[in-house]
């Protein structure tokens, strides 16, 4: 692609796509690395036309905002031209403007130009205006608008560049803010150079003002022209600026000692590092190395495995795409340092043969040279080097022969998680739904053929949350006070709303309970008595879990709290009330919702029968609405009538409680679960996405002739189809009726849905939810699976053969017997050698089983280690099992280390946390690492806290997946001039202390901190990819030790605006173990159902964080 043109204004480099005929624009902003060569898959793709240009005339720009980069891949005519431009882009990029003021005047024009780019005028419209204003978040009438527009406008009625901008600047700024602020320093509506020094000295804490008196003299002369002051959009400007950012800047460089043993630092560590999305079918690249080193990381993983081509390949064994091993240590080695000097380690999962490993072992010699660590620095050392001592060193990690050895085999732990590289072969093949053959990844296990369905990556990029936990309804349900009628949860519009719901009701002694808007992890009681609503706070105890009214009556849960008061009297100074009596109901907001009927368009009833008539003259799989249930709510208020190709079907709602139950899915309201099967399966993989509304509807009324090729069942459908419970067969069941199960004795029942009476549903093989008799079946735990809750079927292995298929996209059909079912499973792969390798391995597996060879030796696998290898690893000796006896008896030997899965590691700290502190404490000898557990298919995270408190100096975290723990990670190790190590505070190093007790504090003399926040106001607060106007909201949240976990949040959203919300609310936090917290600043949007829609967060160490009138810029 050859280089356009760079506009200089807004910061962009303008190129045209040679092969797509389009222009594309890349902000100097978002650029991270220019890099000569062909280093993208661009020329890769275009293999033709590229192959004959010389490395030397091209080069790559990497840019974007997310983990993945985009790449603008660049070939010039002549080597000089190449040079030439690289050369300015790096000037450019180094020149990149810092200051807030010239930021938001690039935006402003970049704004302007998107605006006026499809008009023969360069000027703007009040319509366009009013669109602009939608845009941004920013909601303001009409008549109001046409006010303001008016004051800027040119003689023509339009707006110009420069009324445009100061239109726009007038919506920005809030006096309110200059007023709170400035106003004891200002003179009038401006402030001069003396009551700015004053407002640094008395409201900043200021001691030094050289920095900020340069800022002052900036910003004077890009505002004022030439004045001494500066006025109130210029000082409020200031406030927002990086400049007076909540980051204490001395903490962006190396503060710390780093001359102590590596052990006593927390390192960033990453998991699956070659990966840039989920663990099935992402793609692989070396790119996601230099994304992760250049973040700050420095242990990285690589899966190694036997090439094709006689050289080693990374990849996850699934249907990951592979990367060259050469390329990947390549790319580790020319950017291992170019963010912190500090050693880098290679956790090696290795899975060659010892060919490939001592193909490995030259590489690593070759490719790193001097910086890979080949012996130990000092004789006798009894403790790890330091940092500084390491400072561009590499260091591998794995498994090590014992001394004289010059080959052993390693057997696998018998108690190992099921992890795919334990599976004898996986892969893609198809499954028969229907008429179509739908995709899924097959795993062959020692004696089951287990699948689940493919995720798609581009979905799981565009969904991806920022919290880790799901934007959706769909949420864990821990406490038995959530199900319960009387709590509505968070009630929109606070203490008012709950009051009129209460007095609504009107019964003395109705109540209900919500959470509490302002102390977190809290709740709130509202109930009548004597006509007059009453307002409690439910007190929970910090050091405990223990709810009260009044501190002499104290309750485990909230739920035992009103359990008490609806059988007891409850009596204050202000008031007595005999007992709770009737709960109040939930509002019925789903009527008026277009998809649900009777509404106010068409209030005629609408039963079973009257929704199939509308449902056969829609012809739109997927076509949906919810209904009321005929028998009164008996079996669940709702009904859910949908359309799935030919056939109508009926779903009746689950109640448990105020919830809505469908699958393992729980929802607070209908139309939660609506919004939710909008994109996520509903139905063997059918979307909830064609409401009928009233479009809809008027159209199945202008149809005269009923669908006859749509069928309907008599039945309803089971919400419960995707069940985990699992049967085996203790007596054969041959039945005649088709609709029933059919199985021998031993065969194993998935899926299983229980019936009230004998009859019950499940699957076997290509039988899906057909009946049979419980008094048949016993009931079995489900087999451990490296697909965990995400596994949708197992077949029992028996013998396997090869057929022809009709469907050319997949030629072959692979049948897979079950030892005692007739009816073999069938799944169709693209080519014969495919299928004849899954014969072959399923028939070896099967032969196997029936000489009764036990799960143990077929699961331990032989793993050879080459000596050239091993002579490698001399720090971080990875021990395959950690036996505290072994341990306590033998002592802790400095270079070894052991790794736990998050599962391991939080059963350790919870079942035996003394050892595991233990391990960890005093001298700090070994170091330890906590991966994630292997069924984290969608590369999600695990809360890393834990075990950063307890210790661990490696938490090893997916980095493709910006979820909340991701944040959290990055909060940590900002500090530290982002150099990717952080040293462990003092007391950790001491016998006496444990993370999860109060008293130690005063042993370890660690002093609580307690300090003021005030959410004053926000700035441009978008929601990425949403067309509505935001109403934002702030929560502050400490994340510690475990009785230092708090959240508040401002008591209001601010409604319509997210471009600039004020709030001006304080709080005041106290957080006992400040060494071990993090603070983290949150905004969401808070919708029309109440609910909040994640906008943007920063984490800082507590005690990092800048005590003053700052700006937290939004991740």
């Amino acid at each position: 692609m050859p280089m356009d043109n760079i506009l200089y204004e807004t910061y962009e480099v303008i190129c045209k796509n040679s092969k797509l005929e389009r222009l594309i624009n890349v902000s100097l902003f978002q650029v991270k690395e220019v890099r000569p060569g062909k280093s993208s898959k661009d020329f890769e793709r275009w293999k033709s036309d590229t192959k004959k240009i010389e490395n030397s005339r091209c080069f790559v720009v990497y840019y974007g905002i997310d983990f993945r980069l985009n790449t603008l891949s660049v070939a010039l005519p002549t080597k000089k031209e190449a040079e030439g431009w690289m050369k300015a882009l790096e000037y450019l990029i180094e020149k990149r403007p810092t200051s807030y003021l010239a930021q938001l005047d690039i935006w402003f024009l970049k704004q302007y130009e998107i605006m006026v780019a499809n008009t023969n005028q360069h000027t703007i419209t009040l319509k366009q205006m009013k669109d602009f204003t939608n845009r941004i978040s920013y909601k303001i009438s009409t008549g109001k608008l046409k006010e303001s527009f008016q004051t800027f406008q040119n003689e023509n009625g339009d707006l110009n560049i420069f009324g445009f901008t100061k239109l726009v600047r007038e919506f920005l700024h809030d006096e309110q803010v200059f007023t709170d602020c400035f106003g004891k320093y200002a003179l009038g509506s401006k402030i001069d150079l003396n009551g700015f020094q004053e407002f640094l000295q008395h409201e900043q804490n200021e001691l030094s003002f050289n920095e900020y008196i340069s800022f002052f003299r900036d910003y004077v002369k890009a505002g004022s022209k030439g004045l001494a002051y500066m006025n109130a959009h210029e000082a409020v400007d200031f406030l927002f600026s990086k400049q007076n950012q909540v980051w204490n800047k001395k903490y962006g460089t190396v503060y710390q000692d780093m001359t102590r043993p590596m052990s006593h630092y927390w390192i960033a560590s990453s998991h699956n590092t070659y990966l840039t999305g989920g663990q099935v079918s992402s793609e692989s690249s070396a790119e996601s190395y230099v994304r992760c080193i250049r973040q700050g990381c420095r242990c990285v993983e690589l899966d190694v495995w036997d090439g094709a081509d006689g050289s080693p390949v990374i990849y996850h064994r699934m249907l990951t795409t592979k990367v060259a091993f050469l390329d990947v240590i390549k790319a580790i080695r020319d950017h291992a340092f170019v963010t912190s000097e500090y050693p880098v380690i290679l956790s090696i999962e290795n899975h060659c043969s010892v060919k490939q490993q001592k193909i490995m072992a030259k590489k690593f010699d070759e490719v790193f040279g001097k910086m890979l660590v080949t012996s130990q620095l000092f004789k006798e050392e009894t403790q790890l080097p330091s940092p500084s001592q390491l400072k561009r060193k590499i260091i591998l990690k794995c498994k090590k022969l014992p001394k004289h050895a010059k080959e052993i085999i390693e057997y696998a732990e018998q108690n190992k998680d099921l992890d795919l590289s334990d599976t004898f072969k996986n892969g893609k093949m198809y499954v028969q739904e229907g008429s179509k053959w739908e995709p899924y990844f097959f795993a062959l296990t020692h004696d089951q053929l287990i699948y689940t369905e493919i995720v798609d990556e581009s979905d799981q990029t565009n969904n991806n949350d920022d919290d880790g936990s799901d934007s959706n309804s769909v949420k864990p349900i821990e406490e038995l006070h959530y199900s319960k009628k009387w709590f509505h949860g968070k009630v929109h519009g606070g203490v008012r709303a709950a009051e009129d719901r209460v007095k609504k009701l009107g019964v003395d002694g109705g109540f209900l309970v919500r959470q509490s808007d302002t102390y977190a992890a809290e709740y709130a009681l509202c109930f009548l008595s004597q006509d007059k609503a009453h307002h409690l706070r439910i007190k929970s105890n910090p050091e405990q879990t223990r709810y009260f009214l009044i501190p002499s009556k104290q309750f485990d849960s909230v739920y035992s709290l009103i359990s008490y008061y609806r059988k007891n009297p409850l009596e204050t100074k202000d008031f007595y009330i005999e007992k709770f009596t009737t709960p109040v109901p939930q509002p019925e907001r789903h009527e008026q919702q277009p998809w649900f009927y009777p509404n106010h368009n068409f209030p005629e009833k609408m039963d079973r029968k009257k929704a199939e008539e509308v449902l056969r003259k829609i012809p739109l799989n997927g076509a949906f609405l919810v209904r009321y249930s005929s028998d009164g709510g008996a079996n669940g208020r709702f009904v859910i009538s949908f359309r799935v190709e030919n056939h109508l079907k009926h779903c009746r709602v689950k109640e448990d409680g105020r919830l809505l139950v469908v699958s393992s899915n729980r929802f607070e309201n209908i139309e939660k679960l609506v919004t939710y099967y909008a994109t996520k399966s509903f139905y063997r993989g059918l979307k909830l996405k064609h409401p009928v509304n009233e479009e809809l509807y008027k159209f199945a009324h202008s149809v005269e002739a009923l669908d006859d090729k749509v069928y309907t069942s008599p039945d309803y459908l089971d919400t419960n189809t995707n069940s985990s419970t699992q049967c085996r067969a203790i007596s054969p069941y041959h039945p005649l009726d088709p609709d029933s199960l059919t199985f021998d004795r031993g065969d194993v029942i998935t899926n299983v849905v229980k019936h009230d009476g004998v009859w019950w549903k499940g699957d076997l093989g290509e039988q899906i939810q057909k009946t049979f008799p419980s008094n048949f079946v016993e009931e079995v735990e489900p087999a451990d699976s490296p697909f965990g809750e995400l596994q949708k079927g197992s077949i029992p292995v028996g013998k396997a053969d090869v057929e022809k298929n009709t469907d050319e996209a997949n030629p072959y059909i692979l049948k897979v017997y079950s030892p005692s079912s007739p009816v073999p499973f069938k799944a169709a792969v693209p080519s014969y050698k495919e299928a004849k390798e899954w014969q072959e391995l399923i028939n070896s597996v099967y032969n196997r089983s029936t000489k009764k060879v036990s799960q143990s030796d077929l699961i331990q696998k032989k793993n050879k280690i080459a000596q050239e290898f091993s002579k490698q690893i001399i720090y971080c000796c990875t021990v395959s099992k950690l036996i505290p006896e072994d341990v306590r008896m033998k002592g802790r030997i400095f270079n070894h280390m052991t790794s736990f899965t998050e599962l391991l590691a939080e059963k350790q700290m919870s079942i035996d946390p003394e050892f595991y502190l233990w391990y960890h404490e005093v001298f700090q000898v070994q170091f330890s690492r906590v991966y994630p557990r292997f069924n984290r298919i969608d590369s999600s995270n695990y809360n890393p806290i834990r075990s950063w408190n307890f210790g661990c100096q490696m938490v090893a975290l997916n980095y493709q997946t910006p979820d909340r723990p991701m944040q959290l990670n990055h909060g940590k190790f900002r500090q530290n001039g982002s150099c990717g190590y952080v040293l462990k505070p003092e007391f950790m190093f001491r016998k006496n202390f444990n993370p999860g007790r109060v008293r130690d504090l005063e042993l370890n003399e660690i002093q609580s901190l307690t300090f003021e926040i005030t959410i004053i106001a926000a700035r441009q607060l978008f929601r990425i990819g949403n067309k509505f106007i935001s109403s934002p909201f702030v929560e502050v949240e400490i994340i510690g030790a475990d009785f230092d976990c708090q959240k508040v949040r401002t008591t209001k959203y601010v409604a319509d605006n997210g471009f600039n919300p004020f709030w001006n609310e304080k709080f005041t936090i106290k957080v006992l173990n400040p060494d071990l917290a993090l603070i983290r600043f949150s905004v969401s949007d808070e919708d029309s159902f109440g609910d909040s829609q994640f906008v943007g967060q920063a984490t800082y160490p507590v005690r990092l964080y800048e005590n003053k009138t700052r700006t937290g810029e939004q991740k």
